[in-house]
């Protein structure tokens, strides 16, 4: 039996948040013990960088296989809300942060 392989999808294109701000999210890790991705969310005022924060996405509504046409939409959703907070939902910063999951 083959494995088919697969990558997190990353969203390298600003998504608008209002009129002056947008969001890019870089995959950071998966926690498979609590079944939750994290994402580093990076906030633009125009060409600036204006903030970094996390987003935590639980995995579960996703389903168990990934590849569906709803996966994508769904962690851009999961992060679009946390990026129009602008604050982080989860205390872990990071793999490149702390080293350690």
């Amino acid at each position: 039996m083959s494995q088919v392989s697969f990558t997190m999808p990353e969203f390298p294109e600003p998504t608008p948040i209002d009129s002056a701000r947008s969001w890019t999210a870089a995959y950071d890790s998966y926690d498979q013990r609590h079944d939750v991705s994290y994402y580093r969310v990076t906030i633009h005022a125009g060409d600036r960088d204006v903030g970094r924060i996390m987003a935590e996405v639980f995995m579960s509504p996703a389903g168990d296989d990934w590849r569906t046409p709803d996966f994508v939409p769904y962690l851009r959703a999961e992060i679009h809300q946390t990026a129009v907070r602008g604050t982080s939902n989860t205390e872990y910063r990071g793999y490149n942060n702390d080293g350690h999951r």
